[in-house]
């Protein structure tokens, strides 16, 4: 009798103790918002809500209501659920734009940002070879240089680019085959984290005109000169909100790329990185960046 009470007391306990759980993880619940504008592009928004570790999926359970502002006048006024939400707006430079997401059963929430300036590309400049590394091996020196505005903070950032059959494809610049010597993408720290693309503030040449090189070592099958396609440099004015979630972005994947099945893996592996949002009472991100772009001029 005492073996039977016990294990009806123990099978209460884990039940109430499930109740509960379920209870607190439904209450800390968040709304997720998703947008990155940029002019000539219209307004996309993706809504979601944060998973608790008890359900698969993170879709609304209800409509919620989304306004966006354009300069504090609402523009847009509709209903939506989770998913993908495509406007018939496009954004414009230098506007601040604001979107509020209310809901029933969650928090609202709201966030804000704006489309900084465009900054022109002035050259493009792709020099091979410009000298031999330690192999023997000749290698080629890619530059970009542009004027920074004076007097302002402004983050910027950089991606190199081709086409193949007709469709931009991007160059990944954590390979072995570009190494980055310039100061300035120095002085960010990342390097050592593998970054998609290179994002960087002018902390180091506010108002300057500034030229951004990196080395490419050639190899007929791996370096940047070996494609037979024209190569372009896409420079991005990006907001602060941007350069801050790319930053905080590009430590987070790098520290969730580990194998945990290896145990020098999990002793090593980087510590975890909250990811920046600027969602008030919420997460995600809506930041905004302009671009511009010019092709490589190849010299000998």
């Amino acid at each position: 009798m005492r073996k039977v009470f016990l294990i009806i007391l123990l099978t209460i306990t884990i039940f109430s103790c499930t109740k509960e759980l379920d209870y607190e993880l439904e209450n800390i619940k968040s709304l997720v918002i998703n947008s990155v504008f940029y002019p000539d592009n219209n307004f996309t928004f993706h809504v979601s809500t944060t998973a608790s570790t008890l359900e698969k999926y993170d879709t609304l359970k209800e409509r919620v209501q989304l306004l966006l502002y354009e300069n504090d006048y609402l523009i847009i006024d509709t209903m939506l659920g989770t998913g993908t939400f495509q406007t018939n707006y496009k954004p414009i430079s230098n506007i601040k734009y604001t979107v509020k997401i209310l809901s029933n059963s969650l928090q609202s929430i709201t966030a804000s940002d704006s489309i900084p300036n465009s900054i022109n590309i002035d050259d493009a400049t792709l020099l091979f070879p410009v000298g031999v590394d330690e192999m023997g091996d000749e290698y080629g020196e890619f530059s970009v240089k542009f004027t920074d505005p004076a007097n302002e903070k402004n983050y910027y950032e950089l991606a190199i680019y081709h086409y193949i059959n007709g469709e931009k494809v991007y160059y990944e610049w954590y390979s072995d085959y570009y190494k980055v010597t310039d100061p300035v993408l120095i002085n960010e720290g990342l390097l050592d984290y593998l970054p998609t693309t290179m994002f960087f503030s002018d902390e180091l040449f506010d108002g300057e005109i500034y030229t951004l090189r990196f080395k490419d070592f050639a190899n007929e099958n791996t370096s940047l000169t070996s494609f037979n396609s024209d190569i372009y440099a896409e420079l991005r004015s990006i907001s602060k909100s941007y350069y801050l979630y790319r930053k905080s972005y590009t430590i987070h994947a790098f520290n969730q790329q580990t194998n945990y099945e290896d145990l020098h893996d999990f002793l090593y592996s980087g510590e975890p990185q909250n990811m920046y949002t600027n969602v008030n009472n919420g997460f995600g991100i809506f930041v905004g960046y302009n671009k511009t772009s010019k092709e490589f001029i190849y010299t000998k």
